[in-house]
């Protein structure tokens, strides 16, 4: 498989999988959360994270710590610092329109949140840039520097959060989400020449549809929270689910060219998308409506809507 078509069916996956995460933090903002569409769409994708941890997998290359270190600053860590900000700050407005002015939660809630969470209310899915930053330090090391012990450290990886979500260890969160991260990853890194074998591919099918028909499973990767189903079912649904959408996307993805191009520029969806939907609840706050179907239907147009600028000034920029 030529490295170009290779990267972009990942980057057409990858598109898919953020518009689902949109469409899917849409449907909690909007309190849809009991409807059945959700309880489908949510054991069908939940391995959306895990996909992201995998495809870090697949695209790592071992470097100096602090080369990783460097990179991971400019590409997580920034991006993580300034929307967080950006996030705080409607948040902030949020608030204010929602409760009473209060100093103490302005202040101190955020810090709690960011301690124990990984991010804050004002941007929550960031947590995946910082537990990621970790994520890949940590597997550079264990790659680079740790090698004989690689397959216990990946078992060890992967029992961490199943004995915690076991025990009940809830908080902090990055001790159950960070080594998620890295089991994945190492999948991702470690099973690149089986991306084509028919074998697995039929094998991973049957798990999947099997999982999905007798004991659909979901894991919120950020709390490591069971969201329905089993844990270890959601663990081996997920990683069949990877390999599956991975050899469909391979097949069709010159049809989807714009998920392709979403997935390209999908750091700048990821890290806006949950101030637009802030900024939309304060502006239903404001005019004083309480319709859950209508914010699904503005917030649906109107993040498609902010699609359309964006894309024309990167094509502008890039010359197309």
């Amino acid at each position: 498989m030529c490295e170009n078509k290779r990267a972009s069916y990942i980057d057409a996956i990858a598109g898919f999988l953020i518009v689902y995460m949109i469409f899917y933090h849409i449907m909690q903002w909007a309190k849809f959360t009991d409807t059945k569409v959700y309880s489908c769409f949510e054991p069908a994708l939940g391995f959306f994270m895990a996909w992201f941890s995998y495809k870090a997998g697949m695209f790592y290359r071992p470097k100096s710590n602090i080369d990783l270190l460097k990179s991971g600053w400019t590409r997580l860590i920034i991006p993580f610092i300034t929307y967080s900000l950006i996030g705080y700050i409607v948040w902030c407005f949020y608030r204010a329109l929602a409760t009473e002015p209060n100093l103490r939660i302005f202040l101190l809630s955020p810090l709690r949140e960011l301690l124990k969470k990984g991010s804050i209310s004002g941007n929550l899915p960031l947590w995946w840039l910082t537990s990621l930053f970790m994520a890949r330090f940590l597997f550079n090391i264990i790659e680079t520097q740790m090698t004989r012990a690689r397959y216990p450290l990946f078992f060890l990886c992967l029992g961490v959060p199943v004995f915690c979500h076991y025990l009940n260890i809830k908080v902090p969160y990055y001790i159950t989400n960070i080594p998620l991260i890295i089991s994945f990853m190492f999948l991702g890194y470690h099973s690149k020449g089986l991306a084509e074998n028919k074998v697995l591919l039929l094998v991973a099918t049957s798990i999947y549809v099997l999982s999905l028909v007798l004991y659909p499973s979901a894991v919120d990767m950020r709390s490591n929270k069971l969201l329905c189903g089993d844990y270890l079912v959601w663990a081996l649904s997920s990683i069949s689910s990877i390999f599956l959408i991975n050899y469909l996307f391979s097949i069709f993805h010159y049809s989807f060219r714009l998920l392709t191009f979403i997935g390209k520029n999908s750091i700048f969806f990821f890290c806006t998308h949950w101030v637009i939907l802030i900024l939309l609840r304060c502006g239903f706050i404001y005019f004083g409506w309480n319709y859950p179907g209508k914010f699904f239907l503005i917030s649906a147009i109107v993040l498609c809507s902010c699609l359309v600028p964006y894309l024309i000034i990167k094509r502008g920029v890039n010359g197309d």
